[in-house]
């Protein structure tokens, strides 16, 4: 889908059409159709590539009141917005190195994380940064919206000082609560299922680590050994919820294979592994109303799975 290594991952929120969209390492936007059929007369090409920055795409979400936008942050230091209908993109705020974004429920305030550990709060409507926060001494490395946000006011972010910290964005001064790990934290993300239960972070130090988060702390559900050492050449993993089930999550293996793990009990539900799988999928997404989860590699290509009828397990669609 794309020449390059996968570092971020979108899935077009659709009941009707499996959409997802990668950013690679050089800037590169693609598309893959990957719900429709060969003799499909759909006028949505099965692959289209856009290069609109010069940098790796670290994060992509589409705007949740408007799936025809689709933000993206990028480490040439640019936010952007491309609208879907008419091919378009459009630069939002150019401040800092982008490593990490959330959007607001309400799908006009952005979270970027740059690279010297700020955060920064802009207004898509504005196209202006709102407010930088220094948050971390180091790049943050992940960005998560708590689903209920326009009740908690809740922000979690993770980075490379070897921290998770919740955040109430009303007062910023003081942490909710702050997680130390034995090394850096490559992504952070709170359960989709549509409370927000659990948030779930994997780090360096070889864990994956669960919270539990109410009245603005974090209490541990779990901690997993998971070998997270991706080194050099392969994206590091990020942990990705089901937005269809509170307490499933996938993520990558140095086995090449995608797993899907039971947030509650701390166990894997399904290993998927596929003999044209010959990567390791690092980046992956769920769909948000069929059971399809996309898988991304280094190389560029993409996979897609989803629940057989005669069987619990997962099968490979294409790749």
């Amino acid at each position: 889908v794309t020449p390059d290594r996968i570092f971020s991952m979108a899935m077009l929120p659709s009941r009707e059409h499996v959409i997802c969209a990668v950013g690679d390492k050089n800037g590169r936007l693609g598309f893959w159709n990957c719900g429709r059929s060969s003799s499909s007369s759909s006028s949505v090409p099965r692959v289209a590539l856009y290069q609109p920055h010069s940098r790796p795409i670290m994060g992509l979400a589409y705007d949740p009141t408007d799936y025809r936008k689709l933000y993206s942050v990028s480490y040439d230091s640019q936010v952007r917005m491309m609208d879907l209908n008419k091919e378009t993109f459009e630069v939002l705020a150019q401040e800092d190195e982008c490593t990490a974004l959330d959007v607001q429920p309400d799908g006009h305030i952005l979270y970027v994380g740059t690279k010297h550990g700020d955060l920064q709060i802009i207004d898509a409507r504005s196209k202006a940064a709102q407010q930088t926060l220094e948050l971390h001494d180091k790049k943050i490395s992940g960005v998560s919206v708590h689903p209920l946000y326009t009740g908690n006011h809740m922000v979690a972010t993770s980075s490379t000082d070897h921290t998770v910290r919740l955040w109430d964005m009303r007062a910023t001064d003081n942490c909710l609560d702050s997680e130390t790990h034995g090394a850096a934290i490559s992504s952070i993300q709170f359960s989709k299922g549509g409370m927000g239960q659990y948030l779930a972070s994997m780090s360096y130090d070889n864990y994956i680590r669960v919270w539990e988060c109410s009245n603005g702390e974090m209490q541990s559900v779990g901690k997993i050994s998971h070998n997270n050492n991706t080194g050099r050449w392969v994206t590091p993993f990020r942990v990705t919820w089901d937005p269809k089930c509170e307490y499933s999550f996938a993520t990558g293996s140095m086995r090449r294979e995608l797993e899907v793990w039971d947030a509650r009990h701390g166990r894997i539900n399904a290993r998927l592994a596929d003999d044209a799988l010959t990567a390791i999928p690092s980046i992956n997404v769920f769909h948000p109303f069929l059971n399809i989860v996309i898988s991304g590699t280094a190389s560029g290509r993409m996979h897609a799975w989803r629940q057989a009828n005669s069987t619990p397990k997962a099968a490979r669609v294409q790749e």
